[in-house]
């Protein structure tokens, strides 16, 4: 569910194929108040952002897209062997695959998340971080993300659909995702980046825990230690 208060509006987020920004539409009417928003504003600027994937971050993504993979190409190899985050390129055609990634999103609430994804986002909840649902995702994919997320009762403050989360960085305190790029990002920038461990990121200078259990120890442990040197 959105963790959004008695007067705290939350935001929607995705992509407009034909520009190059991210569309977010803010939901305020139900608070008929600019006061409110005012509020709202001041509450997210005190906040910490964290950005939180979705794919193999709370739910087991990788065995699904391997089931649908093999539909096409019998040949496709069981995702312990991913070792390369393109692997796909040998077995299926670009057209091919992002239909079958856009299938899965669009029945996304068929599938359950990882045991203990609700905790972990409840958790970051609790010690005041404003979360970022961010996912590289088309536009059309947003309300099956949205009904999957409050269907299982997962906290978020906010959505980003878009082929970029990289634009959201500059201003959020931690990055949670699979992919080695996005880490690498994270880690140029001197984001703080962690992630589950899997085959196509094992390889990377950034920070891989087992679960989320121990992503949520990691960053309470830096929340602590930065505020420890800053009271």
């Amino acid at each position: 569910m959105s963790d959004t208060g008695s007067v705290m509006p939350f935001f929607l987020s995705e992509v407009d194929n034909n520009a190059d920004f991210c569309h977010r539409i803010l939901f305020i009417s139900i608070y008929g108040s600019s006061c409110n928003l005012f509020l709202f504003l001041c509450y997210t600027v005190s906040m910490k952002k964290v950005i939180v994937d979705i794919d193999n971050t709370l739910w087991d993504f990788a065995s699904v897209l391997w089931e649908r993979m093999r539909k096409i190409n019998p040949g496709v190899p069981a995702p312990e062997e991913w070792t390369l985050f393109d692997f796909w390129r040998q077995y299926c055609s670009p057209r091919e695959f992002y239909t079958i990634i856009k299938g899965i999103h669009c029945e996304q609430d068929r599938f359950n998340p990882y045991s203990d994804a609700k905790e972990f986002l409840a958790s970051l909840s609790r010690l005041g971080f404003y979360i970022i649902i961010a996912s590289h995702r088309e536009k059309g994919t947003l309300e099956p993300t949205i009904k999957w997320l409050e269907k299982n009762d997962l906290i978020f403050h906010e959505v980003h659909l878009s082929h970029d989360k990289t634009v959201l960085f500059n201003d959020c305190w931690a990055v949670v995702d699979d992919s080695p790029f996005i880490l690498d990002k994270a880690l140029e920038l001197q984001v703080l980046g962690a992630g589950l461990r899997v085959p196509w990121n094992k390889n990377g200078k950034y920070m891989l825990f087992d679960s989320l259990a121990e992503i949520y120890n990691f960053l309470n442990d830096k929340e602590r230690a930065i505020s420890t040197l800053t009271s």
